[in-house]
Formats: C-alpha cells, structure tokens, sequence
C-alpha cells in the first residue's frame, strides 16, 4: 500500500460513484465531476475494496524483498538459541525488526559467541536466474492487418522476383554499357516468401512505427533498468507493473516502472488486469515541485494555489511521512525544509452520453446535425443519444479539492495505458523464506560452532600422577597447574585404587560432528529449495553428482530454463502491451504537437515522421508481433561461422563484417540467413564450374596424351621397322661384297693362270693387279 496521509486529511466523501452514462459531456469536464470520481475511486483504496495485489500489507511487499537480497537482520534468530521459538515463516511477521531481549547471559554461558551475520543463498539463487534472464529478449515488430496493406506487400515481392528473373539479361546490358553488375542476395521465390513474412516489404509508416517503438523501449531504459525492475517485483512478490505516458520535457512518449505498493487498480479476474476499469498510482512530490504546476491546479473556483493556498496544504502535511512537525511550507529562500505531499494520478474508463439531431426537411430529405436545445420540441427534428466509452485522467493532491491535467484524455487508446501481470502461484522468493530461515539458523550454527569448536586433547588423572615419584619426590600439584595454563592440558581427579594404571586419556572433541551435521542439514535445505522453484543447483553452477544419470542431468537443467521462461514470458508479456499502447500515443502526439514531431524527426528521420502522419488511419490495422532477439551466445555463434566462411574462402571480409553489424543493429534475421545462403550457394557453384573446367581440361588432356602415345608408338614401330630393312640391306649388301669379292678373286685367279699360261711375266701380272685394286679403292 502506498504510503496516505493520515487519516484527518483522508477524504472519503466520494463513496459513490456519479451515474457516468446519465450526464452530459460538458458536465464532466468540469472540475467538480472529476473530484468526484477521484474521491470515489480514492475511497474504494482506503477501503481495500481494489486489486492491488497484497493490497494494504505494505510489510508484506518489503519482507520479501529485504530476503530476496539476503538482508534479514539476525536478531530475529537470537531469540531462538537462548531457548526461544523459531522465527514464524509466515512472511507477514516474518522480518520482525522490533527489539528483542538481551541475549548476554546466553552469551556468558557460551552458547554463542556473538558472530551474528546473516549469510543466506537466495541471492545467489536470484543473481544466477536473473543473470539468465537479462541475456534474453525480443524485439517488438507491427504487422499490418489490412488486406490492401498486405497487397502493397505482395506486389513488392513479385517486383523484387522480377528483377531477380530479368538480372542476367540486365548485367549483360550493363556490361556492355560498362557498368559494373548487380548483386543480389536471393534467388528463389520461397526465399523471398519467407523475407515478406518477416515483414521485409513492410511499408515505410510500418517500418517508422518500429524504430519509434524501438526508440521508445532505449530511451526508457528498457534494458538497463525498466526489464530488471519488472523481473524482480515478479520474482520476489509476484506481480509488477508499467505504464505508458508522456514525457512533457522529451516531447516523447515514455515507459515507466510503478512500485505495485504505489499501484491500484479495479478488482480484475485477469492475470494481465484487462478487465479492470479504473486504475491509480502515487506520487510524493514536494511543496517546490507543486509550485512548478501550481497554475494548473483548480478546486472548480479558480485556477492557481497562492502562497496561502501552498502554506494550507503544507501545514496539512506537516505531520506526513517524513516532514518536521515543527516547520511548515516557506518559501525556499527561507532556508527551511520541503514539505512532501501525496498526488494520486487516476485514469478511468468514463461512458459520454451525446446527442445528435435527425432532420427531415418538408421534401422528406433526413440528415444529422448537431444537436440544439429546443430540437426536441420540433416535429422536424429527431433525437438521438448515443454513448461512447472514452478514458479520463486527473492529478488530485490527496485531502484537498486540487487537481490538475483532469478531463478525458487528449489521446485516446484501448487501454488505460498501464500494464501489468500478477501471478497466480506464489511468488519464487515467498516459496524460498522457510528456507532462508532455516538456512540463516544453520549458518549461525555452523559459525557458533566453528568458532567454539574444540579439537581432541588429552586430560591427566591427578590422583594417578600423585603416586607416581620424581626422583624420589611427589609430584608437585602446582606444577600440573602450570602444565594445565601453557601446554592446553587437562586433569581430574580420578579414583586411586584399582582400574587402569595408565593416568593419560584422550578426549574426543567437537570439531566434526557438529560441523559436518550442520553442513549437511544446509545441504538439503539447498536440495528442497530446488523443490520448491524448480530451478536446477546445476544451473546456479554446482558440480554435478558423478553418479548421476546424464539424463537426470539434463532433466534438471531443462526443468530450470521452464521456470525461468516463466517469469521471461511475462515480462515480455508486459513489453508487448506498451509497444501495443505506444502506437496510438505516438500517433495522435505527432499530429498535434510540433516539437514532438522534431523529436522524433531527429531520432527515426522527417521522411518516416511524414509516412506515418500520413497514414494515421491505418494506424488501427496494425498488430504487434514478438520476435526473439538473437542472444548474445547465438551471435558470437554466427560470428564464428562466419570467421570459418571467410577463411574457406565462401565470402570475402567486408561482407562478413556486413552481415555482423546488420546483425547486431536487428536486421531482417531470416533476410540476412537468406544472403549467406545465397552467398554460399553462390560459391558453390562457383567451385562446380571451376570443378568442370578442370576435368574437361583434364578430359582433353588425356585424350592429348592418348594420341601422342599412338603417334609415339607408330614412330617407334616404323623406326623399328626402317632399322630392320636397313639391317638386312646393309647384310645383302655385305653378302652382295663378299660375293663380287669371291668372284673377283676367281676371275683373278683365272686371269694369272691365262697370264701365266700365255708366259707373261709375273711383274707384269702384279702390276696390272695393283692398278685393278687403285681402281676399285677410287671406286669405293
């Protein structure tokens, strides 16, 4: 529950609220109809008749949280070692902060030494799951609905397919007119498919609408601080809360978080409060910062607070929060302290009851026009009432009649322009307090013992030693005292007579036992806290057991991101109704507002602040879609694939560094896994046709080869063949010699014999034989 003024300046005079469809539009712009409603509504929250969730059990909201931190305070837990009751888990007197009796005479009797830190695992169990969370989450995109818009979108494709069918003779044109050709990054018409209904021909108004959403969610620290917010109020109390409105200093509709102990709203049976009529949060803003607005202020008689008007109010809540009762509103040059106040904001679904006239004219011609007082008397004119639902909103300081900024809202939407989720189930952190009980009194034991923990000694029988001689003289018992103080040794006095002679025995002390008990007693709290939440010891980064099955493993791990997908569907269940009430806002704020138009001119562009005013009336044709933003694990995937593509040699460097920073900006995911496609396909085929080159190359070759090898072989073989028949001529030829040579010698022999026959001499016949040889050598 927020934190109301005490009860003398409650104003509870408005229990009832005023028949809404019965009065007339003029009437409830009026300041007396709006404080009406206001003190209507503001009673219904006095008097716990509304749907905040815990409503008025503000102990209850904090209780929570100061365990989700692990930030209890021990003294709750003393009470319980010096004999008292354990702490009630019951989460409303859980953190009692209230005094507690004085625990020095447990601490003189040793039972604690006094370590009194509360160490808990729930916010490690918190840190782990939100640390999960926060690397997850969507990016909100508008889809138009219209059946014309999703032609526009059509057509687009198929000229987009056209230009893909017609591109090699329009690179053969532009080759010859040496012009370099056009890439594209797709080359089927499935391809293109999947592109449309990724909203890839989304018109220019759609895409604009987008980047403002997109601006919207960065300039509300969505990421940094909005997303984390709504996480922890859903896992520590298990409801949260945002609203979409203006930023009057921006010019720019904004998100904001809202505390669910300053939030309320009608009852709803919704988990999302979709049903609810009303709603309202508070605000504690100063007397100083009053006076920034104090024109706007009106009670019905006159618009503006004077310094007396300031003073009242402020000596009204002298005695609120944290004001000095002794001081009062003065002007701050005064030096004096600033007096807070309670401003509640409401914003209610309102019906408006409106006239309008039906005219039949003397040749029975009916048409409408504006109604009139006294059209009801004439027996031309027909009326006729309509009502139309229509949200209205003021600012009223609590216990007073001012208010501000009142009357049916500028802008309208479907909504009352905040969103929230409340769970049906328990929160995780209320599951976890008798755990983070027990846990924190075992840790206290655990250190109590570790620090009174006693190792084993050993303990001496004095009367044993007594009897025992040292050098021919009793044992002196003052020096067992001396041994005692600085040696950590022990005596008693045992009986002298009989049983073991041995005067030494060894005491067991503490150390284990109990410290191993307590570790195991927390062991098992951690296992049931695993029962309760469903979120896995392995997820938080424990080792698993050895003895696990690998299944029971990933059973446990799966069983975590269930849970944790929980809470992540409900926030991103939130981010989706602002970005649905975002539109309409942003719409009627760029077509009345000048500086809100070069606002946003300078952060989306002039060309898509033009489209989307321009299109202002399909701006209701539009829906919102949730697309799960790439995480930064998938990234550094993608980033890695494309470092392998670029060193296969697939793509080339520049485009890879494209296609990583239109990753990252949120670029069209299935457009730019369609241009890596189309890339490697690309490539591909490029290797084919290299591949093909190159074996009908190697085809020619060997077919080169072959008919080398036959001409080489019929050279071979005519070569042989010639050396054959020059063999046997050169042999006819030496036979053909030998031959003349026989038949020579014969006609010599027979020409010596004539010679000799017929008395020639024989140097004659040598003679002639000597020049028949110098003949033949001249011959040869």
């Amino acid at each position: 529950m927020a934190k109301i003024p005490s009860s003398e300046i409650q104003s509870r005079d408005g229990n009832i609220f005023p028949r809404m469809s019965e009065i007339a539009y003029e009437e409830k712009q009026k300041p007396e109809y709006i404080l009406s409603v206001a003190k209507a509504i503001y009673s219904t929250y006095a008097n716990d008749l509304g749907d905040v969730p815990y409503s008025g059990l503000d102990n209850h909201i904090d209780s929570l949280r100061i365990i989700a931190r692990g930030r209890q305070s021990a003294d709750q837990y003393k009470k319980y070692f010096i004999g008292g009751k354990i702490p009630s888990i019951d989460v409303l007197s859980a953190i009692d902060m209230s005094e507690k009796e004085s625990s020095d005479e447990a601490s003189r009797k040793g039972h604690f030494t006094g370590m009194w830190e509360v160490m808990s695992v729930i916010p490690n169990i918190k840190t782990k799951v939100k640390g999960e969370f926060l690397g997850k989450d969507v990016d909100i995109k508008a889809f138009c609905t219209d059946m014309d818009a999703n032609i526009a979108e059509t057509l687009k494709m198929n000229k987009e397919w056209v230009k893909i069918k017609y591109k090699p003779i329009l690179n053969n044109l532009r080759s010859k007119a040496l012009l370099p050709p056009q890439e594209g990054s797709v080359d089927s018409y499935e391809a293109l498919q999947d592109i449309k209904a990724e909203g890839g021909f989304k018109e220019n108004y759609i895409k604009g609408i987008e980047q403002a959403i997109s601006h919207t969610e960065d300039i509300s620290d969505w990421k940094l601080s909005l997303k984390e917010k709504l996480f922890d109020d859903l896992f520590d109390i298990g409801c949260a809360f945002a609203i979409s409105d203006y930023d009057y200093q921006k010019h720019k509709v904004i998100w904001k978080y809202i505390d669910p102990k300053n939030f309320g709203c009608q009852y709803s049976f919704q988990k999302d409060f979709s049903d609810s009529n009303y709603c309202y949060w508070f605000e504690y803003p100063s007397i100083n910062n009053i006076r920034e607005n104090q024109d706007k202020y009106t009670d019905g008689t006159k618009y503006g607070l004077t310094y007396e008007d300031l003073s009242c109010i402020a000596n009204s809540y002298r005695d609120y929060g944290k004001n000095d009762n002794s001081l009062w509103y003065k002007y701050p040059q005064d030096n004096m302290p600033d007096i807070s106040v309670c401003e509640m904001t409401i914003r209610w679904w309102d019906v408006e009851l409106k006239k309008k006239s039906e005219y039949t004219n003397p040749n029975g011609r009916q048409s409408y026009v504006p109604y009139k007082k006294g059209h009801e008397n004439s027996k031309s004119y027909k009326i006729i009432e309509t009502r139309e639902k229509k949200v209205y909103q003021c600012k009223w300081i609590v216990g007073t009649n001012y208010i501000r900024d009142f009357g049916c809202m500028p802008n309208q939407s479907q909504t009352l322009g905040f969103t929230g989720i409340k769970l049906l189930e328990t929160s995780y952190i209320e599951r976890l307090v008798p755990i983070a009980h027990s846990f924190a009194i075992q840790w206290e034991t655990f250190i109590n013992a570790m620090s009174k923990a006693q190792n084993d000694f050993y303990a001496f029988d004095a009367a044993k030693l007594a009897l025992l001689s040292d050098g021919g003289k009793k044992y002196d018992p003052l020096k067992m005292i001396e041994i005692m103080r600085t040696e950590n040794v022990f005596f008693y006095m045992g009986e002298s007579q009989g049983g073991d002679g041995v005067p030494i025995k060894k005491i067991e002390g503490t150390l284990l036992t109990d410290i191993q008990k307590t570790l195991m007693i927390m062991q098992e709290l951690l296992t049931v806290a695993e029962m309760l939440t469903g979120i896995s010891a392995i997820t938080m980064g424990a080792t698993p057991d050895p003895n696990m099955p690998v299944r029971t493993s990933l059973a446990s791990i799966n069983s975590s991101n269930t849970a944790i997908s929980y809470i992540h569907n409900s926030v991103m269940t939130i981010k989706t109704r602002l970005g649905e009430m975002t539109i309409p806002m942003l719409v009627n704020l760029l077509l009345i507002d000048d500086k809100s138009n070069k606002a946003y001119a300078k952060a989306i562009g002039e060309d898509d602040v033009y489209s989307i005013i321009q299109n202002k009336n399909n701006i209701d044709s539009l829906a919102i879609k949730l697309y799960p933003r790439p995480t930064d694990e998938m990234k550094e995937r993608i980033v890695q694939n494309l470092q392998f593509m670029v060193q296969q040699g697939v793509i080339d460097g520049v485009m890879a560094m494209q296609i990583e920073y239109q990753l990252y900006r949120g670029g069209n995911f299935l457009e730019i896994l369609h241009k890596v496609d189309y890339l490697i396909r690309k490539e591909k085929a490029r290797i084919a046709n290299e591949k093909q080159m190159l074996i009908r190359e190697q085809t020619a070759g060997n077919e080169r080869a072959s008919q080398v090898r036959v001409q080489s072989a019929q050279a071979i073989e005519q070569a042989r063949m010639q050396a054959d028949a020059n063999k046997e001529y050169q042999r006819g030829q030496a036979n053909l010699q030998v031959e003349e040579a026989k038949f020579q010698n014969e006609i010599k022999s027979k020409y010596v014999d004539n010679k000799l026959a017929s008395g020639e001499s024989i140097d004659k016949i040598l003679m002639d034989l000597q020049s028949l040889m110098n003949q033949q050598r001249e011959q040869v």
